[in-house]
């Protein structure tokens, strides 16, 4: 399992606004805080599997269909 970034970072195209790191970076104060996903990444870290309390996580709810 491969997390894209650990904190959030620069985007060359869309600057700071894109934040998807495992930690959240106030960049006014430069604190770092943990999102819920680095919780669930040590959980996958420490189990070398998605651990089945958290599976349902893993599954992609079904959508609508875009053209009928």
């Amino acid at each position: 399992y491969l997390h894209w970034s650990l904190t959030d970072n620069y985007e060359w195209a869309s600057g700071f606004s894109m934040r998807f790191g495992l930690l959240y970076v106030d960049y006014i104060t430069k604190k770092q805080y943990w999102r819920p996903s680095a919780y669930i990444y040590r959980e996958i870290a420490i189990n070398k599997a998605i651990p089945d309390e958290i599976m349902h996580l893993n599954t992609i709810p079904p959508i609508r269909q875009l053209r009928r």
